[in-house]
């Protein structure tokens, strides 16, 4: 049928399937159309849906022509709402030909009814469940597949209207401000955490996301605020933890294996008896899980020193529910506001921990050494102590003077950190460390110093142990993982106490620390071979290593080969890494917390060390925080080691964000 200027059309439109028109010509561009919004376009032929046989308007008077159009419009939509395509889908279905829109207007009305077949062709394209087209004309869909599509339709509709409610109810929550909420709220919260941690990531449904920008809250804080307000989360709460998935409380088989393996007897085959031995615990004030512990004497000739670690290796066995999750936590994770264990606390501060009078099993390295701090002996071997003083490093120093054996320590120890010294190593300290309190009523901050004499001490004999160690590995073939690092030739000349410019210039230049098979030198601590095996109930890499090294002790293979070692090990390191990440974020979280309250309080300043200068910015160490922070420029240009005062002007714990400028009068933080 020939396409001319006056007939009525139904077209594929850009914004709707079907739209009638009037044609008001036709040219080698294509037919111009006039619509019902009285604007006019051009389609192609391929494009016209349906056509009168006659024309019915006159293209010369447009108004006359919108107005037919438009009765028309009416009149075939109108018509459209009496279909029922459901009645004449059962009518055809037994015959599943194609049907052409003549012939199945013709079970409707008359077969010519050009207006019953243009309102059918409506029905069809907006219903298209019952009629499937074809090029030969409209196909009856299957029974089947009509009632399944038509399930899919209902619970669409369902779903629409419990989204368009669900809309309404978290737009109702939010601008009441109230604390109670509906069960349609109730029932997506966990999604609502889910898209608070990983935002466009989350895995939740698409219409989730929708529903929360229609609503107008997607924003992060702004679902925090929410989460917070109707009890879902803490104000404090720990995101990370949630997000990383991070396992807080223990499976019942580890609760139930560590409450049983209290019970256990220490294996007492070839365990030399210690317990006579005066031995030391020493640690920091907090802390609950000792897995190493000390004893020495001293005279004329030198001394001998007991470096004892806890021997974790005889009770959490390989393939057991207890290495398995501490495979999967990797390490204990040290947070401010409280430590999540790799191991519970059952084994880790109780049974395996060397922090009291009772008899441990342990991993005991005996060692001579000369006056000169020079190693002449050493074996290691399976032991049991009895740790007759557990103490912090504060109480320790305070005992110098009235005890021998901390004081023997103590100068065991500088001989052992000069030696490493002039071996290369870079002994620089922080001025001082944070030490965090929480409390209900916010966030306050205690310091300590970074170095102590028994800390160092500490800290000198576990370094000499995890050497040791690794020497053992190495000269047995035993395998391991070492620690190495390049030294760089650029370092500055560093101080022998803190000094924030030659600290932060220092940092710059470390070589990062390689782990692998291979032993090396390790430059920053001027030791090597070097691996790490002397916190068993806290790393599981120590752990790893401990279970190599008593399986040589014991006179047969080590329970892991190379292969097997690094298995092990790769399948704790990203739990590790993980962990270290969000220790460092927590403390971060509440330091900028703690900033925000002295900002909120009028206390907003602090000293600080400008350490490196570039075009755009200043690096300057904050005295108050302990802590190296990036700012813009100002516009009078400090130098290099001016000290200056740091005037926070907003810390966001949420963001982890700190905004400050620098000013040339000092005053200090909190004063």
């Amino acid at each position: 049928m020939t396409i001319t200027p006056g007939k009525i059309v139904e077209f594929q439109g850009k914004e709707l399937p079907v739209q009638l028109g009037v044609v008001l010509s036709v040219t080698s561009k294509g037919i111009r159309i006039l619509q019902l919004n009285r604007k006019e376009t051009t389609v192609t032929e391929r494009n016209i849906l349906h056509q009168t046989s006659q024309s019915k308007a006159s293209c010369a008077d447009l108004d006359s022509c919108w107005e037919i159009a438009k009765a028309n419009d009416d009149k075939r939509d109108r018509l459209a709402s009496t279909i029922d395509l459901s009645e004449l889908h059962q009518m055809l279905c037994e015959d599943p030909r194609p049907y052409s829109l003549n012939e199945m207007a013709g079970f409707i009305a008359q077969s010519d009814d050009e207006d019953t077949q243009a309102a059918l062709l409506r029905r069809l394209v907006a219903d298209s469940f019952y009629f499937r087209q074809r090029k030969e004309g409209y196909l009856p869909v299957a029974l089947a597949e009509v009632k399944a599509s038509l399930e899919c339709e209902k619970k669409r509709i369902e779903q629409e209207a419990e989204d368009k409610a669900l809309l309404v109810d978290l737009k109702t929550a939010f601008n009441t401000r109230g604390e109670t909420i509906t069960c349609r709220v109730a029932e997506v919260l966990d999604s609502l955490v889910q898209v608070l941690l990983l935002e466009a990531e989350a895995p939740v449904p698409k219409r989730v996301h929708d529903i929360l920008e229609k609503a107008g809250f997607h924003a992060p804080r702004q679902l925090f605020g929410f989460l917070i307000r109707i009890g879902r989360l803490k104000p404090d709460e720990h995101l990370d933890l949630l997000k990383y998935k991070v396992p807080v409380d223990f499976p019942d088989d580890c609760v139930s294996a560590a409450e049983q393996l209290v019970l256990k007897p220490a294996p007492t085959d070839g365990r030399t008896d210690l317990q006579s031995l005066s031995t030391w615990a020493i640690d920091s004030e907090t802390t609950r899980d000792r897995d190493d512990a000390f004893s020495i004497e001293s005279d004329e000739s030198g001394f001998k020193l007991w470096i004892h670690i806890s021997d974790v290796a005889a009770f959490v066995l390989p393939g057991t529910s207890l290495d398995r999750e501490a495979c999967r936590r990797g390490t204990t994770i040290y947070l401010p506001d409280g430590n999540i264990p790799m191991l519970p606390p059952k084994i880790s501060e109780e049974a395996l921990s060397l922090g009291d009078d009772r008899v441990r099993p342990a991993l005991t390295w005996g060692i001579r050494l000369s006056t000169e701090g020079v190693v002449t002996d050493e074996k290691c071997f399976p032991s049991f102590i009895r740790v007759s003083h557990a103490t912090d490093y504060l109480a320790a120093d305070n005992m110098l003077d009235r005890q021998p054996e901390l004081s023997a320590g103590v100068s065991l120890s500088k001989l052992l950190r000069d030696r490493r010294r002039k071996a290369g190593a870079l002994l620089i300290e922080r001025q001082r460390e944070i030490k965090f309190v929480i409390t209900p009523d916010g966030v306050q901050l205690g310091y300590r110093p970074s170095a102590s004499p028994t800390s160092d001490m500490i800290a000198e004999f576990m370094i000499l142990a995890n050497h040791l160690a690794a020497r053992r590995c190495q000269d047995n073939g035993i395998p391991c993982i070492y620690r190495t690092q390049e030294r760089s030739e650029q370092l500055p000349q560093l101080p022998t106490e803190f000094e924030a410019v030659s600290f932060f210039q220092a940092l710059r230049y470390f070589k990062r620390t390689a782990l692998g098979s291979v032993p090396g030198f390790h430059s920053s601590l001027g030791i090597g071979p070097y691996c790490q095996v002397t916190s068993p109930l806290r790393r599981y890499s120590d752990l790893l290593v401990q279970r190599q090294l008593k399986g040589h002790l014991a006179g047969h293979s080590p329970p892991y080969d190379a292969e097997g070692f690094s298995q092990a090990l790769m399948m704790s390191d990203e739990a590790t890494r993980t962990a270290e990440m969000i220790m460092k974020s927590r403390e971060e979280f509440f330091l900028l917390k703690f900033v925000q309250q002295e900002i909120a309080a009028g206390q907003d300043t602090s000293a600080g060390t400008v350490v490196d200068l570039s075009s755009n910015d200043v690096v300057v160490y904050i005295d108050a925080l302990c802590a190296f922070r990036h700012c813009r420029r100002p516009a009078v240009d400090p130098a290099l080691g001016q000290r200056i005062v740091v005037r926070f002007k907003r810390a966001d714990p949420f963001e982890g964000t700190l905004k400050f400028e620098i000013q040339p009068e000092r005053r200090e933080f909190g004063s």
